[in-house]
């Protein structure tokens, strides 16, 4: 049941995102990605979201119309579940077919972006058919999507779980275990990064561009090869005050009937 809803979740995106405007706050259209052959396989907005201060626009935007919005976003972490019920029951052979049904979505998601470029259907927008979109995410680039994390999963499961790794794991481990913490630190840095960009460069209309690709690649490797030492400090130090250790402390704090006390690292 679960696997259905998450193709329901990806088959209704297109339509609910038919009962709006939706590139009205993506620039007023999309435009064609280049520098990924064959031209014309990837679309993109023609700038940044930006959709004012309507509740009604931020609802929309929410359910379908934002960065990562509910449809059809929603469908990975229900798959999510799904594959997390396989790791759970110890299947022996589950690396190898999430490689094989990954390598099968990676062709599948392909193949329909080439048959929709073939046949002229580059509207990833109300299209079930449709070339590659990353935004709005198109149904060709949601199985791409999904066969991809597959093949990931599957070859980092064989990788790590079966094989036992030695000490080489541990900063990954460690990143894992604050994986919260490091999110939302992640975004708060790209932010920086971006409005210091901004700053310094104001006659630029997409702010993604203020950075180029190298760079942002750069910046990103070194923000997690200077996390790592400093979660290790911190985890020496009971990770008091991570948003782990929040919901840790909540957690504990309602099964306790309101008695909050810290919660195990």
């Amino acid at each position: 049941m679960l696997l259905v809803a998450a193709v329901a979740i990806v088959a209704l995106a297109p339509f609910v995102r038919g009962w709006f405007d939706y590139v009205r706050w993506w620039g007023g259209g999309l435009e064609v990605a280049e520098g990924m052959p064959p031209s014309g396989i990837l679309m993109r907005p023609m700038d940044e979201y930006l959709p004012g201060l309507d509740p009604l626009v931020a609802l929309t935007g929410l359910v379908a119309g934002a960065w990562f919005p509910i449809l059809p976003w929603m469908a990975f972490p229900v798959v999510g579940m799904v594959l997390g019920r396989q790791l759970s029951a110890d299947r022996v052979r589950v690396s190898r077919t999430w490689v094989l049904l990954g390598v099968a979505g990676l062709a599948v998601g392909l193949g329909l972006a080439l048959l929709a470029l073939r046949l002229g259907r580059v509207n990833p927008v109300t299209d079930h058919l449709s070339v590659l979109s990353l935004t709005p995410n198109s149904t060709s680039m949601v199985v791409f999507q999904a066969g991809l994390v597959l093949v990931l999963l599957g070859l980092a499961h064989w990788a790590v779980d079966r094989r036992r790794p030695g000490g080489w794991m541990r900063p990954v481990r460690l990143v894992s275990r604050h994986a919260l913490t490091v999110y939302v630190l992640s975004y708060l840095f790209i932010f920086a990064i971006v409005h210091i960009g901004d700053r310094l460069d104001r006659s630029r209309s997409h702010q993604s561009s203020v950075v180029t690709s190298g760079w942002a690649l750069l910046i990103g490797v070194g923000f997690v090869i200077a996390i790592v030492p400093v979660l290790a400090a911190w985890d020496r130090r009971g990770v008091v005050g991570s948003l782990e250790w929040v919901m840790s402390t909540l957690q504990v704090g309602v099964a306790r009937g309101g008695r909050a006390t810290p919660g195990p690292r």
